[in-house]
């Protein structure tokens, strides 16, 4: 799979395009495959804040595309177009932990295609 990559630099010096490996769902979880995704400012502000220290990501946070594969309990069906809400572990609107997950940092994000 091949997708947008920042790691081991501060800055767009750390964006490459790299080979990574497809994910797989877990319990509750889906994988999508992208059909479209956002650049938007929080990305720029994680090249910028991540440096050599941190862990190569996926960036992207926003998406869109089709259910390629579902994990036990997942409550979509593969093959449903969705919309990616990139807020993870959010269980109300409007509830944000005082440390709000985000897909893209601290997880792999939407960057990427088959």
């Amino acid at each position: 799979m091949t997708a947008v990559v920042h790691g081991n630099a501060t800055g767009l010096t750390g964006v490459r395009v790299a080979e990574v490996p497809a994910p797989r769902p877990g319990p509750g979880e889906v994988v999508v495959a992208f059909r479209a995704a956002g650049l938007n400012h929080r990305d720029l502000f994680l090249v910028d804040a991540c440096g050599a220290g941190d862990a190569p990501v996926v960036l992207g946070s926003d998406g869109a595309g089709v259910v390629a594969a579902a994990g036990p309990g997942a409550n979509v069906d593969p093959g449903t177009e969705v919309v990616v809400n990139p807020s993870l572990d959010w269980d109300e609107p409007g509830d944000v932990p005082e440390a709000p997950a985000i897909l893209g940092v601290p997880t792999d994000g939407t960057f990427r295609w088959h």
